[in-house]
């Protein structure tokens, strides 16, 4: 169900929120056997971060890829 969620609007939460909903998204998608969607929506969720000026959420985010890659489904 959370993978069918749109994401939440970015000028109305704060930004980390968002990215933090994504990155838990992006989890569920792997779970559900859309792995490679899921990788390439964590690619997107780290550009943003590192774009917002969050670097430790940039970082969280490169190791749950680094997570979806290791995880088996």
């Amino acid at each position: 169900m959370l993978a069918q969620v749109p994401s939440p609007d970015a000028r109305k939460l704060p930004a980390e929120s968002v990215l933090r909903f994504e990155i838990a998204r992006c989890f569920v998608l792997a779970r559900t056997g859309r792995r490679e969607e899921a990788v390439r929506a964590m690619d997107v969720v780290n550009a943003n971060a590192a774009r917002s000026g969050l670097p430790k959420l940039a970082r969280e985010a490169l190791q749950a890829k680094k997570a979806l890659l290791k995880t088996a489904v």
